[in-house]
């Protein structure tokens, strides 16, 4: 009899354990582009959605200032994921191209936010492994404010009762600055109210339209998710790490590089050294073609480990991976390190 008792307590231990290793992993968010820019996001899926908890394909789209939505026939990422139940599946809506107008007019009415949201609701009912919404309505005005928080509460208020969460995304900042245009729009504290989650899109401190730098350089990184935390609580904050960085020529625009790209680059030119910024915790290197000087900064794991530890540091919620299919293979490891609490250390 003590022996069954013993055997018994045993398996409850081993089953708290486990129980509770599950439930102290860091959310994992992946973004799946659609339309398919190639299929590299498909054999990412299947190789690293073991460490995935969250996939978000890219397929509404708001077409207009009336708020009609259209869906992109894309299931590719639900046959592979067929066999794992465990993905929690959350489709994202955003204004199609990005287009300011549609951004403001769909937002300034309650008809359009409505259309929107019975739009989203409908889609999800549609197919029993989507668990919710990301919302990503990008280049908003200061005066979209109000009507942008008034949207995610709109759709907080729909969808939670029927058991689906909300998933924000926000351009970042280190504060509010009343007149900035990209940023002012996302009121922190209010959006953090009505969702679940808040997506921080912490990389583009440095775009392809301005002067060379990191995409996400480590101070700047930690000054915008400290302010988010400051806004609403840590675990609700999610914080957006960049698998890609920038070339730039002697004159901008600069060309995106993802990682597979930095790499065929830097295979190709061989640079006389990569440098490694001590004080943005990112990589950089420069080389001359057809007599123009270029400026490359790009991500790597240690500086996706640098994010990592800030991120443990503040006790965030997780990370949000732009984008499934661009990665060095070792960016989803020291990933699933994090989201577990194991070491993320790197040499």
């Amino acid at each position: 009899m003590l022996r069954i008792k013993t055997v018994l307590l045993l398996f409850l231990i081993a089953l708290l354990a486990v129980s509770c290793s599950a439930a102290e992993l860091k959310r994992v968010f992946a973004y799946y582009q659609v339309p398919a820019l190639d299929r590299s996001a498909d054999e990412a899926l299947a190789a690293y959605k073991s460490v995935i908890t969250d996939l978000s394909p890219t397929i509404i789209e708001v077409m207009d200032g009336l708020g009609k939505v259209e869906v992109t026939p894309e299931t590719k990422y639900l046959d592979i994921l067929a066999d794992d139940k465990t993905v929690m599946i959350s489709p994202l809506i955003r204004n199609y191209n990005f287009d300011k107008q549609i951004a403001k007019w769909s937002l300034f009415s309650p008809s359009a936010q409505k259309r929107m949201v019975e739009g989203t609701l409908k889609l999800l009912e549609s197919e029993p492994r989507y668990k919710g919404v990301v919302i990503d309505i990008e280049n908003t005005s200061p005066g979209d404010r109000n009507h942008f928080s008034a949207f995610i509460r709109r759709m907080y208020e729909a969808l939670h009762p029927k058991g689906y969460k909300v998933f924000t995304v926000v351009g970042p900042k280190e504060q509010d600055i009343p007149k900035a245009m990209w940023t002012r729009a996302f009121d922190y504290k209010e959006i953090g109210k009505y969702s679940d989650f808040v997506i921080l899109m912490t990389y583009n401190q440095h775009w392809k339209g301005g002067p060379p730098g990191p995409c996400a350089g480590i101070d700047w990184f930690e000054a915008c998710v400290k302010y988010a935390c400051e806004c609403m609580p840590a675990e609700k904050v999610i914080a957006g790490i960049p698998f890609y960085g920038y070339d730039w020529p002697s004159k901008p625009p600069a060309t995106s590089l993802t990682h597979k790209k930095a790499s065929a680059l830097i295979d190709r030119i061989k640079p006389k050294k990569i440098e490694w910024s001590e004080e943005y915790a990112t990589p950089w290197f420069t080389y001359v073609e057809n007599g123009d000087r270029h400026e490359v900064w790009f991500e790597d794991v240690r500086s996706v480990a640098a994010k990592l530890e800030v991120c443990r540091k503040l006790g965030v919620g997780g990370v949000a991976a732009w984008r499934l299919g661009d990665e060095d293979p070792r960016f989803w490891e020291i990933i699933g390190r994090y989201s577990r609490g194991e070491s993320i250390d790197v040499e």
